[in-house]
């Protein structure tokens, strides 16, 4: 029989504080749960899983009734967790031994015992709640009727929500926790979950099951479900203490996307037979997951005491990853930002203590002044110095210090360094579900809230800003709380984080604090985060999944006392070594929302001196255009109610202006909101397709377009549109009649100036080459004199006329096979073998191609002379320290025209080539490091070709013409003389040398 409670609450119909309401609720009992009902909702609850959720206010259903629960709950921890038994125990710590585990989809889990179909069920509806409990548990192999899962289900009287709260109760001891399953998803469903900075949930990912802490990986105990178009549930708990061990599940399998919400009692569990360790919250939004988490910070703010903070850590702009404070340092963060705004940076120095980075962590102290006796070399400030000097700089600057880890490299030796060694060995955690209950595993990070140990680190962070001048101080490591096998020591680890970073910041006032990764816990004290990067917590699989699917989740927590910003060794060009993992870090950046954060520490490149920022382009020119618009105009994220589907990031500066990085069906856009009607567009990046139309600007240093669009492009690699920029005035095209760019192919390399192009086409690797043909078309105002494909005259080759039958630009290149390379020379020598205005340097990135700086900056140092031995001497001086490049050096050569000899260029090339093409095709060569190479080049008289020259920096190269005279000559001589060696050779083997050996005295 059907039981049904109608209950009148009082609820805020959303996160914002707007006039009560009355909303009427209801709880209906059913065969093997609850259903429960507001004008919001309907949720279902059945054999201990949450089955069904509508949202009434988009009228639609997030849960998958279709599912089969028997596939899902012996793979989903869910119901009591227990480690009794030795299956069990080993169970347990496979899967809870790592702040983040990843495990097969069909893995079993006989610490996991969930609700058997055939185990009593006993509903009891009482003021307003429905106590849900079942008897009789199974780990999917063995039954225990005698244990028993408890949901109690009620509606909060404020809000409206759906509260939920677990309880598991054994005979046996051993009972750690309890866990909450919501299986499975709608296909259409995702999740914004705040794990690890924030990423998206499909049921798409790869099959497995995935575990994450809280607060070390799953950064909040919450997440959201978003609706199909509009739309969310979230889904929280209300730890106002912070106390207690949490993790997040999720399964991907055949059933879709489920997840389960863990809890658990203080270790040690050995004697516990029960657990409820705190509740769990869901409630409906009609507009976006924004709104959820607007409600989840209100509760937040009100409830658990956040330390103050100044105005100024809440406009900070820009993360600097740099090395210590001596002015050399500040220096770049000055140029790059031409001495404005600079309050708006934050540089974190990693070296400022006089111990080596990461070593012997019993010695705070940071580094002393160095006098000099050398009248060449200055005496040098300590750290406390320097600081004056960013102090009148305005640019703030973090003490780097590692409070969760101890390098023991040396003997302790004063008293400070004896205490916090010993506080060290205090504060080390032992992890729960080891055989060793002592043992500390590669895990088991400090406690912060060992009393000991954080009153000697705390010490040292208040010296270093109250005492030595530091703006603040990044935390290193500090997010990690693993679980303690001792118990509470005081507090449990996630409490004493929040302690200690408490402490930090009210200790100080005024002061700033960073930390490696910013969570529900550190952000007590913390304001800023630094960004996770792609590298740490996650098998291949899910790093694509954070970099292809980030959101901007846990920056909407952190809002608005903490920003995350950009991890600097993938987030800026110098560092990442490779522009495809560089922008994995702007995508991470983009759709986190994220500020920006570079590692300035290239200082010939950032202060402009190697090349002048107006000559940047391509991914350089966008790290300073992010970077400057962030602080000349000082943005910070903000969050919508109604965040847009098609926005990955919302941005507001100093003046009110609203900025937002978009979604396209191209890739992302950088728009700033000039009026309700107009934007201006400050990048935009092209990534998954072939070609572009949409869009404004151009694609430095490419050079094939059709009219109105970019084409060419390779689909699995990312471009960068400036909007200034306009397409050149020579550039190639496709050439097929349709609507397509080129068909089969795209673009790996490509240049056009007065003088000469080059095409490099390649198959498409997305179409498989299975035409194998293309066409291109050149567009020039200067018509070639001769175009080659691959080295050969082209045969195919027309000018195209208009439809009046008069002559056009474009000049078509039919049935051209891929891969093919492609040369047009327009003008070349008169008569000589070269000169500078047929010479051009490109500097591109290693992967990619892609030019990282104008051309003509380069192309206007190179000189061509004669040298003393009347050889033709081309130099072309490049030098970018630091910088993941390749250097192009191309030349139009001709031989010379009288008579009719044929012969060939000697080019003598000092050392350092790692390629040579001729008309763009590839030619052999013995390469030799740091020796030179002589390459030889056969000519017709007056012939003219194309060289390229590719280096890891400038090209040093000589020409010299050899008629066929002369090569008859001294191929004669060299004859000659390789036969006078192989007749010594000969010799040699037939009588060989004779030998004088002194003999040895007799012996006594």
């Amino acid at each position: 029989m059907l039981k049904t409670i109608p209950i009148l609450i009082v609820a805020a119909l959303t996160a914002l504080v707007e006039p009560a309401q009355a909303v009427e609720s209801k709880l209906t009992q059913t065969d093997r749960g609850v259903v429960v009902e507001t004008d919001r909702y309907k949720a279902e609850i059945r054999s201990g899983v949450v089955v069904a959720f509508f949202n009434k206010l988009t009228n639609e259903e997030y849960l998958d009734a279709s599912a089969d629960m028997t596939k899902v709950l012996p793979h989903l921890p869910t119901g009591l967790g227990t480690q009794n038994g030795e299956a069990a125990f080993k169970a347990a710590g496979k899967l809870f031994d790592c702040p983040w585990n990843d495990h097969e989809a069909a893995s079993q889990w006989p610490n996991q015992h969930y609700v058997a179909d055939s185990g009593k069920f006993i509903c009891e509806l009482k003021d307003g709640k429905a106590v849900l409990m079942y008897q009789g548990l199974t780990d999917g192999t063995t039954k225990f009727d005698d244990e028993s899962y408890t949901l109690t289900v009620e509606v909060d009287k404020e809000f409206g929500d759906l509260v939920v709260t677990p309880a598991v109760a054994s005979p046996r001891k051993g009972v750690y926790g309890c866990a909450l399953a919501v299986a499975s998803l709608q296909p259409v469903i995702t999740i914004e979950a705040p794990i690890f900075d924030g990423m998206q949930l499909d049921c798409s990912m790869t099959p497995g099951l995935r575990a994450n802490a809280w607060p070390g990986f799953w950064d909040y105990g919450f997440l959201a479900m978003n609706g199909r178009r509009v739309g969310a549930v979230g889904v929280w708990c209300q730890d106002a203490e912070l106390k207690v061990y949490k993790h997040l599940c999720y399964l991907v399998n055949d059933q879709g996307l489920s997840f389960s919400l863990s809890a658990m009692n203080a270790p040690p569990f050995d004697e516990y037979t029960r657990s409820a360790p705190l509740s769990w919250r869901f409630q409906a939004y009609d507009k976006s997951w924004s709104q959820a988490v607007a409600r989840f910070r209100q509760w937040r703010n009100k409830n658990i005491k956040l330390p103050e903070r100044s105005a100024w850590t809440q406009q900070l702009a820009f993360m600097n990853h740099s090395v210590d404070a001596r002015s050399g340092w500040l220096a770049p963060v000055k140029s790059y930002f031409e001495n404005r705004h600079l309050e708006r940076t934050v540089t974190f120095a990693s070296v400022i203590r006089r111990q080596p980075f990461d070593r012997f962590h019993a010695d705070n102290t940071p580094y002393q002044p160095v006098e000099s006796t050398d009248p060449k070399k200055p005496s040098l400030g300590g750290f406390r110095e320097n600081m004056i000097e960013w102090k009148a700089s305005g640019a703030k600057l973090m003490a780097y210090l590692q409070p969760m880890i101890f390098v023991i490299s040396a003997e302790a030796r004063t008293d400070r360094e004896k205490a916090g060694l010993a506080a060290h060995y205090l504060a080390e955690t032992r992890s729960p579900f080891q055989s060793d209950p002592n043992r500390c595993a590669v895990h088991d990070q400090h406690h912060l809230g060992e009393p000991v140990w954080q009153r000697w680190f705390l010490d040292w962070v208040k010296e270093y800003i109250q005492s030595y001048g530091s703006d603040g101080v990044y935390h290193d490591q500090s997010y990690h709380c693993p679980m303690d096998n001792r118990g509470t020591i005081g507090t449990t680890s996630p409490q004493g984080m929040a302690e200690y970073f408490a402490k930090a910041q009210s200790e100080s006032p005024g002061s700033l604090h960073g930390t490696e990764h910013m969570n529900e816990v550190n952000a007590l004290g913390a304001s800023l985060g630094l960004g996770s990067g792609v590298l740490w917590g996650s098998p291949s699989c899910i790093r694509h999944q954070r970099i292809n699917h980030a959101s901007p989740i846990s920056n909407a927590l952190h809002y608005e006392r903490g920003a995350i910003f950009g991890f600097p060794h993938y987030s800026d060009f110098a560092n990442a070594g490779l522009s495809t993992r560089y922008h994995w870090g702007i995508d991470l950046m983009e759709k986190r929302g994220d500020l920006p954060g570079q590692s300035l520490q290239n200082r010939a490149l950032y202060s402009g001196g190697v090349v002048p920022f107006e000559r940047w382009q391509n991914e350089l020119w966008l790290d300073r255009v992010r970077a400057t618009t962030f602080v000349w105009e000082g943005l910070r994220q903000v969050f919508p109610e109604n965040f847009a589907r098609n926005v990955y990031s919302y941005y507001r500066d100093a003046s009110g202006r609203d900025y937002r990085i978009e979604k396209m069906p191209w890739g992302s856009r950088f728009i700033r909101q000039d009026s309700s009607n107009s934007f201006t567009t400050l990048y935009a990046r092209l990534h998954g397709v072939a070609e572009v139309t949409d869009f404004d600007g151009a694609v430095a240093g490419w050079y094939c377009y059709k009219p109105g669009a970019i084409v060419g492009l390779h689909p699995d690699r990312y471009y960068i549109v400036d909007p200034g920029l306009k397409r050149p005035a020579a550039y190639w095209s496709s050439g097929h009649w349709s609507a397509f760019g080129l068909r089969e192919s795209y673009v790996e390399d490509a240049f056009a100036n007065s003088t000469f192009a080059y095409l490099k086409i390649r198959p498409n690797p997305r179409i498989g080459a299975v035409l194998s043909y293309d066409s291109v078309v050149l567009h020039s105002p200067i018509p070639p004199k001769k175009v080659l494909v691959g080295g050969r005259l082209a045969n195919s080759f027309t000018r195209i006329k208009d439809a009046n039958g008069k002559d056009t630009d474009d000049y078509r290149i039919n049935e051209i096979r891929t891969p093919s390379d492609i040369v047009a020379i327009f003008d070349e020598p008169t008569d000589a073998v070269t000169s500078k205005e047929f010479a051009l340097t490109r500097v591109v990135s290693s992967d990619t191609q892609t030019e990282m700086f104008d051309p003509a900056f380069f192309t206007d140092q190179i000189t061509v002379a004669l040298d003393k031995t009347g050889r033709t001497r081309l130099h072309s001086p490049v030098s970018v320290p630091m910088v993941p490049k390749r250097t192009q050096t191309h030349v139009v050569v001709k031989a010379p025209a009288e008579g009719t000899q044929s012969g060939r260029m000697l080019i003598t090339v000092a050392g350092g080539l790692s390629g040579f093409e001729v008309n763009a095709v590839p030619r052999a060569f013995a390469f030799e490091p740091r020796k030179p190479q002589v390459l030889a080049l056969p000519l017709a008289a007056g012939e003219s070709a194309l060289l390229s020259f590719y280096a890891d920096s400038g090209v040093d190269c000589a020409f010299e013409w050899q008629t066929a005279e002369q090569i008859k000559v001294e191929d004669a001589a060299l004859a000659e003389a390789l036969k006078m060696v192989a007749a010594q050779k000969a010799a040699d083997a037939v009588t060989p040398k004779q030998v004088h050996v002194t003999p040895k005295p007799a012996s006594k």
